[in-house]
């Protein structure tokens, strides 16, 4: 999993495999796009992936 072109620290997939739990280093403030690569290949972006990182 990405979020932008920054990989996840780490990450978590339920036992159904349809939700995945993911943690993201500290980033910038703005919009990234989240990915996921499985052995299929890496999902599409699009709008309805969209990230907001906001400052703490």
């Amino acid at each position: 999993m990405h979020f932008g072109s920054v990989e996840a620290t780490s990450f978590i997939v339920n036992t159904t495999g349809s939700e995945i739990t993911a943690y993201s280093p500290a980033q910038p403030v703005g919009q990234v796009d989240v990915t996921v690569t499985t052995p299929g290949g890496t999902s599409p972006t699009s709008s309805a992936d969209v990230l907001t990182i906001v400052s703490q």
